[in-house]
């Protein structure tokens, strides 16, 4: 997957839910490796918002800052 640039554009992509069921997914960037990075809203597992990373179809939930509940 290649990022679109000023010469290009790739159509949307559907990342799917993160495995707990969470379906609030806000995508920010993505880089040339096709990896893409956001965050996802709370929901019956996470009561906060955490930034998570996407590779290949898999979530990966990066947690939370130190000392607090959020991440973003």
């Amino acid at each position: 997957m290649v990022p679109p640039g000023p010469e290009r554009s790739a159509p949307a992509l559907a990342l799917g839910s993160m495995p707990d069921g969470r379906s609030a997914v806000q995508a920010f960037d993505i880089n040339e490796h096709g990896q893409i990075v956001g965050y996802v809203g709370p929901g019956a597992k996470a009561a906060y918002a955490h930034a998570f990373s996407w590779q290949a179809g898999k979530f990966t939930d990066l947690g939370t800052l130190p000392g607090t509940q959020l991440s973003i």
